[in-house]
């Protein structure tokens, strides 16, 4: 049984921040058969193209408050401590208790809560 698109992905992320791109065409070699069937499945029709300048807006948006609220704000002396802290922020702060516009400015506690209640 192949890996999935997004476990193959994930795992090359994981990869990358962890051991850096240097260990990237050994990984590859790896999963050599999921990323050949990947690209023979991937017709030119579903590729990523030039598309309109919007497409990308929430992601880049997410990035930019992740950048200005977290990682400007710090100097990290290794790779290991930047992703350690970026993890942090993510999971225990803006997931959990950071409030989001589409919950009705509301932390996703607060909004899991609410919801649950009614």
């Amino acid at each position: 049984m192949g890996l999935s698109v997004w476990e193959i992905l994930i795992l090359l992320l994981i990869v990358v921040l962890i051991f850096g791109m240097g260990k990237l065409p050994q990984v590859m070699g790896d999963l050599g058969k999921s990323v050949r069937s990947f690209k023979a499945g991937w017709s030119e029709d579903d590729a990523p193209g030039a598309t309109a300048g919007n497409d990308n807006a929430p992601t880049e948006s997410w990035f930019h408050t992740l950048k200005s609220e977290q990682v400007h704000h710090r100097c990290y002396q290794t790779r290991q401590e930047a992703m350690l802290d970026i993890f942090e922020c993510v999971e225990a702060f803006y997931n959990r208790q950071r409030r989001h516009s589409a919950l009705g400015y509301m932390s996703p506690a607060q909004f899991a809560a609410a919801k649950q209640a009614a």
